[in-house]
């Protein structure tokens, strides 16, 4: 199996997504056109795209010229009924390729936060296996509308939107479902962190909740992509 992975900042990489793909014995081609690199015109030779996050906005076609082509790449995916996936920005542009807006959020959530599972959610077959509330890495300060016909997944207490289902086989995740310990304690270190923790010690913030919830969010990523791949 060949994923095809759109990687937007440096410290964003497939994380624990990755892992489970190569434990499964497929090949990852990591692209990153902030840096030069190129995308390809279409999916042929793939068998699932993913989009990682990152802190740009999904709606600044000015700053990142590669939106089009990459929004295009998505829809060419899903027309062909391959494997998509998208990370917080990548659910956002997912949302955007499926005509749907995206627009600043009047919070921003930072941290391990409470998922719900939807009544739809708690039946799809990606999300099987995983605990009906799962506390799951967040970093955000956007926020999408659903896409026509999309199926709505999970929500949080303060951002209503936190996973669609487009078609069978395209799922798109607020939460950075990816995101390791290593990755964690990164982000807790930036500046940009402790406005995002409301003033409050992120790196204590953090600790703290990788004690509580990183074991079950680390099986609920692993579930949720062997349970994606097996789509394919």
């Amino acid at each position: 199996m060949r994923i095809l992975i759109v990687q937007h900042n440096m410290t964003t990489p497939a994380g624990l997504i990755g892992e489970r793909i190569l434990e499964h014995g497929g090949t990852m081609e990591v692209v990153m056109p902030r840096h030069g690199g190129r995308l390809p015109e279409s999916p042929l030779g793939y068998d699932g795209l993913i989009l990682l996050g990152g802190e740009m906005s999904a709606t600044d076609d000015v700053n990142f010229p590669h939106y089009k082509p990459l929004l295009e790449l998505v829809n060419g995916f899903s027309r062909e009924g391959r494997l998509v996936m998208g990370i917080c920005l990548g659910a956002q542009l997912m949302a955007r390729a499926y005509g749907a807006p995206v627009r600043r959020h009047d919070i921003t959530e930072f941290g391990y936060i409470e998922h719900q599972l939807t009544e739809e959610g708690d039946q799809d077959q990606v999300l099987l296996g995983i605990e009906n509330r799962p506390w799951l890495m967040q970093w955000h300060e956007d926020t999408f509308e659903l896409p026509d016909n999309a199926v709505h997944l999970m929500h949080g207490q303060c951002c209503r939107n936190q996973a669609f289902r487009f078609g069978k086989t395209a799922y798109a995740f607020q939460f950075h479902l990816e995101v390791t310990e290593w990755i964690a304690r990164q982000w807790s270190h930036y500046p940009e962190a402790k406005l995002a923790s409301g003033g409050n010690c992120p790196v204590e913030k953090i600790e703290n909740e990788l004690e509580r919830h990183y074991s079950a969010a680390r099986s609920a990523a692993y579930s949720i992509t062997d349970n994606w791949l097996e789509l394919a």
